[in-house]
């Protein structure tokens, strides 16, 4: 039940006819019919952030299960592999998802919402975390092996930083 609330949520919050718009002004809907739309791509890589923990094939189960209980999903349709999964995400890309981003990323508290301000400055948090990449040539030179001054780690690390807003949400 609480996978299905999470992509409900995530459905409400980012309307189907939204990613559709994306998808064209991206250039990335389908010349042919697929079992993997771009529309459920796009949902799928936003369901991978809910459900970071799982494996990709995990997190689609979870998918199809919200796209079932909504009716968007044939019944007799498998899930689809790993495989299956990765050349969806190769051919779908960045764009799309950054364009989406662009649209939606708003804060959420308004004016007068309480712990959300100091004054007349919006309380944010900042942190940040080291991820392992593989390790090939191209993620060395792009993003290096850290541990320096010391011994160098096993594998290039990506470092990604967040910026949040903090208090309750309206």
């Amino acid at each position: 039940m609480a996978d299905r609330i999470g992509l409900g949520m995530l459905t409400r919050l980012v309307h189907r006819d939204l990613v559709d718009e994306v998808l064209v002004d991206t250039g990335k809907t389908e010349r042919r019919r697929r079992l993997l739309p771009a529309r459920v791509v796009v949902y799928f890589v936003m369901a991978m952030n809910l459900f970071f923990d799982d494996a990709y094939e995990e997190v689609m189960r979870k998918l199809v299960a919200g796209l079932r209980f909504l009716r968007s999903w044939d019944q007799d349709r498998q899930v689809p592999s790993g495989a299956a999964l990765c050349q969806a995400r190769a051919r779908l890309g960045a764009a799309p998802l950054a364009e989406l981003y662009a649209r939606v990323a708003r804060p959420l508290a308004g004016a007068g919402t309480p712990g959300a301000w100091l004054r007349d400055l919006r309380v944010m948090d900042i942190d940040g975390v080291q991820l392992d990449v593989p390790d090939t040539a191209e993620n060395e030179d792009e993003f290096g092996r850290g541990g320096e001054p010391g011994p160098r780690y096993p594998y290039p690390k990506v470092k990604v930083l967040g910026l949040g807003q903090c208090g309750p949400t309206p």
